[in-house]
C-alpha cells in the first residue's frame, strides 16, 4: 500500500517542466509518470495562434477516476507547457481561442475553460 502512495504523489503532484525540446520529449515524460497497465492519452488540439498547435497529454491516475491534464504548445519559440490539472477522464478535445483552453467532451460540450499560460 505504502508504494500506491508513493506512486500517487509522484503522478498528481510531479512538478511538470515548463518547456520541452519536441513534442517527443514530451510524450516520453509522460510515458514515464504513468503506472503499468493504467492510461495514458495524447490527443491533437487546435490553436487560433498562427503557427501554433497544441498537444494534450491525460495521464490515469490509479484508483482515482481522474486523470492528470496536461497541454504543450508549439510555436516559434519552441515546446511549453500552457496548462495542467486534475480532472475526471471526460475531456475528448481541446482547442485555444483568444488565450482560453477549452476542454470538451465527446459531444463537443465545454467541461471546463481555463486560461493559457
Amino acid at each position: 500500500m505504502g508504494g500506491y502512495f508513493v506512486y500517487c504523489g509522484i503522478v498528481q503532484y510531479a512538478p511538470l517542466p515548463a518547456s520541452f525540446s519536441s513534442f517527443d520529449e514530451v510524450s516520453e515524460y509522460a510515458w514515464h509518470l504513468k503506472f503499468p497497465s493504467i492510461g495514458l492519452g495524447f490527443l491533437g488540439g487546435t490553436s487560433d495562434r498562427p503557427g501554433e498547435s497544441i498537444r494534450l497529454y491525460t495521464v490515469e491516475l490509479l484508483f482515482r477516476e481522474k486523470d492528470r491534464v496536461f497541454v504543450v504548445a508549439r510555436n516559434d519559440r519552441g515546446f511549453r507547457m500552457i496548462d495542467e490539472f486534475v480532472l475526471g477522464p471526460t475531456i475528448r478535445s481541446v482547442e485555444l481561442k483568444q488565450g482560453k483552453l477549452r476542454y470538451l467532451d465527446s459531444n463537443g460540450r465545454m467541461i471546463v475553460e481555463h486560461d493559457s499560460r
